[in-house]
């Protein structure tokens, strides 16, 4: 049985658990696995006692998960007679049918009883056995097909008669056997063979014999003279259009299996499939290697025609030119064709009728060229390539859409190799990588590297690379069109209107990853409506893909195009300025709902792009713009280099507290850095104070200093009273983490006092919060209370719902140190209720830090947690440190987590220390030193008073501890 499973498919891995279900299909035994690894030692043995000895045995090779067995393909009956079969189907272009019938009766004398006849059926081997079973009886009505038409039937009937009557439904094998009878002189005995098909068809299925076999009835009835046997020559030809098949074809197994499956589905009913694509993705190969790997499947032949949908030098093919092609290959001479176009493709549908073809329709322009050509019904299959997706076949004939994507880096790497040579890929392994991601998967583009290559087997590699990055898609042009990337793409768009080539450019210049309706709109200055037949039309034709969430994305490669195309046009400018109008535009409404307590700040201009979406509520304004950051924040960093300082400057502002709020770091940086250096802002505007920040949630809190000092110098005696309290408030919050007590306490002060007198209620909420977390840390707990009060009334008046939670923990934290014990359990029950609403990355970690401390010091760990569980699950992403950890550590472990992802040092240090006095609670002194330790070293990293505290909190508490070396790195 193992060694049926492993030349079931040979040379193929088969796993230990697939051998366990195949061997013990309902209860495996105790120790399966052993088991087969002792079957497989045995057999490794019985091979090596064998002529090859232990090289037999080698060939048995272990490869988690399982085992395969390497077989050549002369000792393999099953290669051999796929060998002469395949030799036998390359003989109908050139050879005769005599020496064809010759092969395949090789071939079948290779058959001695059923497959696997001596193996009990698992369900591997039963499948093999049943596929060799079906492919060897379409062999078989193949070689008798050949010998009638050759006019060899006075030996067919007696081998007729036995398989016909083994398999009495098989309506080709019956009609040959009708046939045979009939040639033979037994023209009752054909009709008393039809009649019992007949009667058994209507008795079993409910249905009549298949319209070829009826019409052959008809003949026999009348006599028709060309039933007798005739020359070959004589005969319907066997049409056999299919191209060579491509040689240097890779990858695309998910695809040639769809196309495998969707013919399956369809059985003797015929299906349509169209493949789409861009050009140059390989649509024609796809279509032709499938064609050519299941020539078995069509033994009445292959019809091919290129329509010349989209081609340089020709216009598309007329249906009736085409008609006129086919029907000559189904031997209708063109002086016997109708004239009358309709009456054409009536003769055609008819000559179709009950025949197994496959029809190759390439490079398609319309449904309309295509639709005339299908087949009336029955048994033929029709693949349709073009760059159109022609969903007029799916409406109207159920085609079934396969769109063809670029090739993965695997792929692409392959066909690569193999086109240069392995040798010559691997002297520059790095150079074959840059290739590929250049060429981004564009087989037409591979294809002309490896020519270029190939053509100079001195030129490094390199050399190549740097080529295609200095000239970009003119290093894949060429004088032959159909190897030029650039003329390929042209030939997509010269059946576009100007409306949808225009578009098309502008699409190529919009920073960013997709684009959205609303944004293409603004980029093509076009309405709504206009603007999404548009985007349809660009899908249709493959310019485009469309993907979930109604965006649009362009490749790469057909980016830089459009982007040619849009500079030589001189759309650029304009059209960008209304894209950067909609985005700040649309980010002003977003935030204005999501955070309508922080001023956007920004200034009034024309309204170029009148279609916006609306936001009703924070969640949908959230949304938008965690959809749209990637475009807003590419978009600020390209207009601040190119053009446009305003709009980057204006966007850092606007998008400032989002980005904090959802801890985007990497993103803040980068908008807030371009914002920075552009052309129009100097060291007092709101920008570069938001460059401060990144500064700040980096840690790198001497140079926030710096900065913000050096923005206050230059500020002076400004009108811009927002922006002085800003700043006095974020140096006051820098100086309390570097622990200048005084300094810290004089800008919170100065802060505050701005926000009254401005009467900005969110600043002044903010900034007392603030004062408060300074009076903490110095011990002035009542003073910190009073504080945290008034932050939670004048926040609460904001509706700035996140600010408003963090303001409940701390002030929870600061009952619990007064020894209001109930009043803190209520304010984070408020906090962390607050949490589940809209989240705050950012702030979370913090609030989680506060509860995790009130617990320590409540000494109720257990209830809390039930308390809290639920707001915890919603609130935060609940990983695996959560589950792990015990119930009294757990609100640190999330505290510790939220902080780790966004990077916040400050709050790790802090959930440390939680840590660290959770677990000495619990008298877990070993695992309390570490996370004091940790606390100790990143408060020391960040050069902030804690480290101090923690050294005098270790001696009262009498926990020795090793100060780490300044060297050591730090466990984050």
């Amino acid at each position: 049985m193992l060694l049926a499973l492993l030349l079931a498919d040979p040379g193929q891995l088969v796993s230990v658990g697939r051998i366990i279900d195949e061997m013990w299909p309902e209860s495996p035994p105790s120790g399966a696995d052993a088991l087969v690894h002792s079957y497989v030692s045995r057999l490794r043995r019985v091979l090596r006692s064998g002529p090859t000895g232990p090289a037999a045995a080698r060939r048995l090779i272990t490869r988690k998960p399982g085992y395969l067995l390497e077989v050549a393909e002369h000792e393999l009956d099953s290669y051999r007679y796929h060998r002469l079969v395949a030799d036998a189907r390359a003989a109908r272009n050139g050879g005769s049918p005599r020496d064809r019938v010759a092969l395949l009766g090789q071939a079948d004398q290779l058959w001695h009883g059923p497959p696997f006849g001596d193996v009990p059926p698992t369900p591997m081997v039963a499948a093999a056995a049943i596929k060799l079973t079906e492919f060897r009886l379409n062999v078989l009505e193949e070689r008798f097909e050949t010998a009638l038409d050759a006019g060899h039937d006075e030996n067919l009937v007696v081998e007729l008669t036995e398989l016909a009557t083994r398999h009495p439904l098989r309506e080709r094998l019956v009609g040959q056997l009708i046939l045979a009878l009939y040639r033979n002189g037994r023209q009752a005995d054909a009709l008393d063979r039809y009649q019992q098909l007949r009667m058994r068809l209507a008795e079993e299925l409910g249905t009549n014999p298949s319209p070829p076999l009826q019409h052959l009835h008809h003949r026999i009835l009348t006599a028709d003279p060309a039933l007798t046997s005739l020359p070959a020559a004589a005969r319907t030809p066997i049409p056999r259009q299919l191209p060579a098949a491509p040689r240097l074809f890779t990858g695309r197994k998910d695809e040639l299996a769809q196309l495998t499956t969707t013919v399956d589905t369809a059985g003797n009913q015929g299906d349509v499939v169209v493949i789409s694509a861009l050009g140059g993705i390989g649509k024609t190969w796809l279509a032709v290697r499938w064609a050519h790997e299941n020539l078995h499947r069509f033994p009445d032949g292959q019809l091919f025609a290129d329509l010349h949908g989209f081609s340089p030098t020709e216009r598309p093919a007329h249906p009736t030119d085409v008609l006129d092609g086919f029907l000559h290959a189904l031997g209708v001479d063109r002086d016997r064709q109708p004239d009358d176009p309709d009456h054409r493709a009536e003769l055609y549908r008819s000559l179709l009728a009950g025949k197994r073809l496959l029809i190759v329709l390439d490079n398609a322009f319309t449904t309309n060229q295509v639709a005339c050509l299908l087949p009336g019904g029955g048994h033929c299959t029709v693949i349709v390539t073009s760059r159109n997706q022609l969903r007029g076949l799916a409406a109207r004939h159920g085609a079934h859409p396969l769109h063809l994507d670029v090739l993965t880096d695997s792929e692409a790497h392959t066909l690569l190799t193999t086109s240069i040579g392995p040798d010559r890929a691997n002297t520059d392994p790095q150079a074959i990588t840059e290739l590929i991601g250049l060429c981004g998967g564009f087989p037409l583009a591979l294809g002309v590297i490896a020519a270029r290559a190939t053509a100079d087997a001195q030129l490094p590699l390199a050399d190549i690379v740097g080529e295609l990055r200095t000239r970009g898609l003119d290093a894949l042009d060429s004088d032959d069109l159909t190897a030029s990337l650039p003329a390929t793409l042209s030939w997509s768009l010269s059946h576009l209107t100007d409306r949808q080539r225009q578009a098309f450019a502008l699409l190529g210049i919009a920073p960013g990853p997709d684009t959205g309706l609303p944004a293409a709109a603004a980029l093509t200055g076009l309405s709504e409506r206009e603007t999404y037949r548009v985007l349809q039309a660009l899908a249709d034709a493959s310019l485009i893909n469309r993907t979930a969430g109604g965006r649009y994305v362009m490749h790469d490669l057909l980016r830089a195009y459009a982007a040619e195309l849009a500079d030589h046009a001189g759309h650029r400018s304009a059209a960008l300025t209304r894209l950067f109008e909609y985005y700040l535009r649309t980010t002003t409404d977003a935030m204005t709902c999501y955070a309508p307590y922080q001023p956007t700040r920004q200034r009034a201009g024309p309204q170029l792009t009148p279609y916006r979406p609306v936001f009703t509520a924070p969640g949908s304004a959230l949304a938008w713009l965690d959809t749209e950051r990637a475009n807003l924040v590419t978009s600020a960093v390209y207009a601040a280099d190119h053009g446009w300082p305003t709009y980057t400057s204006q966007l850092s502002v606007t998008l400032f507290r989002y980005l904090d709020n959802g801890a985007h770091r990497t993103d803040a940086q980068q908008l807030h850095t371009a914002a920075l250096h552009t052309a129009d802002v100097d060291d007092t505007t709101p920008a570069a104070g938001k460059y401060g920040t990144v500064l700040w949630r980096a840690g790198r809190y001497q140079d926030t200093l710096t900065h913000y000092q050096h923005m206050l110098d230059n500020l002076g005696n400004t009108d811009d009273r927002h922006a002085l309290a800003v700043i006095h408030g974020n140096l006051g919050i820098v100086h309390q983490r570097l622990g200048h007590d005084q300094p810290a306490l004089d800008h919170c002060h100065r802060a505050i006092d701005i926000y009254s007198e401005i009467g900005d209620r969110f600043g002044e909420g903010s900034a007392r919060g603030n004062l408060g977390i300074l009076y903490e840390q110095l011990g002035r707990n009542h003073d910190a209370l009073d504080q945290y009060q008034q932050s939670v009334t004048l926040l609460h008046q904001t509706g700035s719902r996140s600010f408003h939670a963090l303001a409940y923990g701390k002030l929870g934290l600061a009952c619990a140190k007064v020894g209001r014990h109930q009043d803190a359990r209520l304010h984070h029950q408020q906090a962390l209720a607050i949490l589940g609403e809209i989240p705050n990355r950012q702030y979370d970690a913090v609030t989680l830090n506060d509860v995790g401390a009130t617990l320590c010091l409540l000494g109720q760990p257990t209830q809390a947690i039930r308390y809290h569980h639920h707001a915890l699950t919603h609130a935060t992403d609940v990983g695996d440190h959560y589950e792990q950890a015990r119930a009294p550590i757990r609100y640190h472990h999330h505290a510790l987590t939220h902080a780790t992802d966004v990077g916040d040092h400050y709050e790790q240090a802090r959930a440390h220390a939680g840590l660290a006095q959770a677990h000495h609670t619990e008298r877990n002194t070993s695992t309390a030193r570490t996370h004091w330790r940790r606390a100790l070293a990143l408060y020391t990293r960040l050069g902030t008073p804690e480290a101090h505290h923690i050294t005098t909190v270790l001696a009262e508490v009498g926990v020795k501890l090793d100060r780490p070396k300044r060297t050591s790195p730090v466990d984050t």
